[in-house]
């Protein structure tokens, strides 16, 4: 039975398409509308929502209404556009649909079919711009690695098709412009705006999306692409465009090829005037005047312009440099271009063996070669064939993680990776997994079918779940917007076993967090036992514990997406103190006399928190709204991972000397200012869990130096009411009942070396006067 969409018109109703086509600012716009959906709603325009990946790219609404032909390209679908203009008429808070894709320019004739009152959308890009555009487009996204082959005959075909349906009848309505960036007055948003009559009542902010390669980013990723960059495609291409913003001052025609298209453009006036206004018909003029004033280039690699661009690599990127170095060391016998490989290469190598911390970088990421032969990559994420799931076994821990993936072209990445410890000069992460174990481990014979994500390891201590767990996630809502069956894999740390029923343990909060992250339960697959995947993606780790570099910019991105998912981007900020307190901790790792440090905060007007009593987004919504943040140290501090921005001041009580390493890191990316109060003393834990052999030192007890509490009370609270030795009474009746907690323990099970090392240590602080007159409050019966 055909399909016809009833009359709009009749509901005093609009529909409107916005076509592209292609290179004419598409991302800018779906950006632009996606980000103020809101806003659009508040004045009747409904415009789908649709995800982006990491450069801010989409295919916008092409899903929403289209799927795949025999041949893989996209086609209407008749019973999904039904049911998205359904829920639309029958929607009274909506006057008009918006939708924007580059793909319904091909389907411009089928949408007119089905919509016969149609209001569609499309720009003019002038063919000169479009000609270099598409170039650079190829250089950046599709590995071409040729010169600019410039054309005798300018493409005028996307011309052509909007003059096609000009001249044809019907009763829908065709509003085309000229192409403008995004950052010109009267650009492409202000057109689309006009068209659906929102002039005015939507706040325009300058943005550079898809940004076009400066000359020498252009041919340096041009050279490149003559190797197999594919691990490093995304970064690389990131810093580029980062490089090139504001960098567009030169052109690839000569000034006869530039003469030769001026005349075919005015020659199209008569042909094609009724596309555009007069004054866009000037504006075009323009374009061809700005580009005889920009210098022209020559395409070839020449040493001053791939220096530049290669220093910029090396001071702001090193780790990407030496990959880059590398993956043309070891393929040097391929290239297209090996003329300038090897002027490249003369340049490259004083640099190269610049000293044995070079040679030393160089060698480490020798082995780090199969990440440049990885699978293609779809969505930010790398797909893989035929892997074994292995899960963690006994004794896996964050530190030893006995369990990951088994199978072949497993890159690095897709083992557990985290920082050395932060004595350590190293800041490359290292991997943890025990690939020893796990490529002992048999084969699974049987594969399940589906397509699967890789979450990677779940610790079941909270802090170390936020802190090493919940990094690779990022990428996965792209996926299942292709797959909406897919499911994203986890191996717990922890199982119980009654007899041949194994179910799994998890942290707290955990289904809480995934929801944060955009997950939901339905979509999670907790593994059990070993198992085989036909498909598997993995993405990257997009932070690191003890990591001492800050999170890249993509990733916060994803976690300002996170917080406004969640709404707490708009929560009003207040002039409310918080202390975040682990007073109920204090056999798990706390610092001794935290009851009075409660009482004098309370006294100066904070509220005191325990986080462990309430749900995860009440504690990031307090984290967010408030003025200032004075942290005991513990997981609640991991917490701050999950947020992009945090505009309270936050001071961090440390339990540990080697705290501000751990943490400093984390508030740099997110925080304007924070400080640490670093004079501790650590004590030995006491707490052994059962069969061990060894105590767990997070839960050791601390001791805050009670002068320099003093001191920071009086200078930053005008607060002179904190007396030091009550504030010591207070560390001696926690210190008590501390070791009395462990003690029968200890001697039960001997142990007593680790009582013995815990009493000296305490000893030792007495003596220093770390607690004045505290000795005689102690007792060890």
């Amino acid at each position: 039975m055909p399909f016809i969409i009833l009359s709009v018109d009749e509901l005093n109703k609009r529909i409107v398409i916005h076509v592209g086509p292609p290179k004419t600012g598409s991302s800018a716009i779906q950006f632009f509308f996606n980000e103020n959906r809101n806003l659009l709603e508040k004045n009747g325009v409904l415009y789908p929502k649709h995800p982006f990946d990491k450069n801010k790219i989409s295919s916008g609404n092409a899903r929403a209404i289209c799927k795949n032909d025999s041949n893989g390209r996209l086609e209407l679908d008749i019973r999904k556009l039904n049911k998205v203009v359904k829920n639309f008429r029958t929607n009274d808070a909506f006057h008009t649909l918006f939708l924007s894709s580059e793909s319904f320019f091909r389907i411009m004739d089928s949408i007119i079919e089905f919509i016969p009152e149609v209001e569609i959308i499309g720009f003019i890009r002038n063919p000169v711009e479009f000609q270099l555009s598409i170039y650079n487009q190829s250089v950046k996204r599709h590995s071409n690695t040729e010169k600019l082959n410039v054309r005798k005959i300018l493409d005028f075909s996307q011309w052509d098709k909007f003059l096609q349906l000009k001249e044809r009848k019907g009763n829908f309505k065709l509003f085309t412009f000229l192409y403008k960036s995004y950052n010109e007055p009267g650009n492409i948003v202000e057109d689309v705006l006009s068209v659906l009559k929102l002039n005015g009542k939507i706040k325009l902010e300058k943005q550079q999306i898809n940004i076009s390669y400066s000359f020498e980013s252009l041919e340096i990723k041009r050279y490149l692409n003559g190797f197999d960059i594919t691990a490093i495609q995304q970064e690389l291409d990131q810093f580029l465009q980062r490089k090139s913003e504001h960098s567009t001052d030169y052109r690839l025609l000569s000034d006869e090829d530039l003469a030769s298209y001026t005349d075919q453009i005015q020659r199209g006036y008569t042909k094609y005037d009724c596309l555009l206004s007069e004054t866009e018909w000037k504006l075009i003029s323009k374009m061809g005047e700005s580009l005889y004033s920009k210098t022209y280039k020559k395409q070839g690699l020449k040493e001053g312009q791939v220096k530049s661009i290669l220093e910029s690599i090396y001071n702001e990127k090193p780790f990407l440099f030496f990959r880059i170095v590398n993956i043309i060391r070891q393929n040097s016998s391929y290239s297209p271009l090996y003329s300038q490989l090897t002027e490249l290469q003369k340049m490259l190598l004083p640099v190269i063996y610049f000293g044995d911390w070079c040679r030393a970088m160089v060698v480490n990421f020798k082995r780090r070669n199969k990440l440049d032969k990885r699978p293609a990559s779809i969505d930010g994420a790398v797909k893989l064939f035929n892997i074994t799931l292995v899960p963690q076994a006994k004794g896996s821990n964050p530190g030893r993680v006995v369990g990951g993936l088994k199978g072949k072209n497993i890159p690095d990445f897709a083992y557990q990776l985290r920082c050395e410890n932060t004595r350590s000069k190293s800041l490359t992460p290292q991997i943890v997994s025990d690939i020893e174990f796990i490529n002992s481990f048999p084969e699974c014979q049987n594969a399940k079918e589906g397509v699967f994500f890789y979450g990677g390891p779940i610790f079941n201590n909270f802090g170390h779940y936020l802190a090493e767990s919940i990094h690779r996630l990022s990428s996965f809502h792209e996926l299942k917007e292709q797959v909406p069956n897919a499911k994203v894999i986890f191996q717990p740390q922890r199982y119980i076993q009654f007899l041949k029923i194994r179910k799994h343990t998890l942290p707290p909060h955990f289904y809480e967090t995934l929801d944060y992250l955009g997950i939901k339960k339905k979509d999670v697959l907790i593994q059990k036992h070993p198992f085989k995947v036909k498909q598997l993606y993995v993405s990257r780790q997009q932070s690191f514990f003890r990591s001492r570099q800050p999170i890249s910019k993509e990733y916060k991105d994803f976690l300002l997406s996170c917080e406004r998912r969640a709404n707490l981007n708009n929560i009003p900020k207040s002039d409310e103190k918080i202390y975040v307190s682990r007073v109920n901790y204090l056999l798990r790792g706390a610092y001794a006399g935290e009851l009075y440090l409660e009482q004098m905060f309370k006294r100066l007007g904070f509220k005191i928190v325990y986080p462990e009593n309430l749900a995860l987004i009440e504690q990031l919504a307090i984290y967010k709204q408030a003025k200032e943040i004075v942290f005991a140290e513990g997981a609640a501090l991991n917490v701050l991972e999950l947020l992009g921005n945090i505009s309270a001041k936050i001071s961090v009580f440390q339990r540990r000397v080697y705290t501000k390493d751990v943490f400093f890191s984390i508030l740099q990316a997110r925080c304007n200012e924070f400080d640490f109060l670093s004079d501790v003393h650590e004590l030995p834990s006491l707490f052994v869990p059962k069969k061990q052999v060894r105590a767990a030192h997070g839960s050791a007890i601390s001791i805050l130096d009670g002068d320099k509490l003093s001191e920071l009370f009086k200078s930053r609270y005008n607060f002179e009411s904190f007396d030091v030795t009550s504030y010591h009474k207070a560390v001696v009746t926690d210190l008590v009942k501390y070791h009395r907690a462990y003690s029968e323990n200890l001697k039960n099970n001997n142990l007593k070396g680790i009582e013995e090392a815990f009493i000296a240590k305490l000893k030792l602080y007495l003596k220093e006067g770390v607690i004045v007159d505290a000795d005689k409050g102690l007792s060890f019966n």
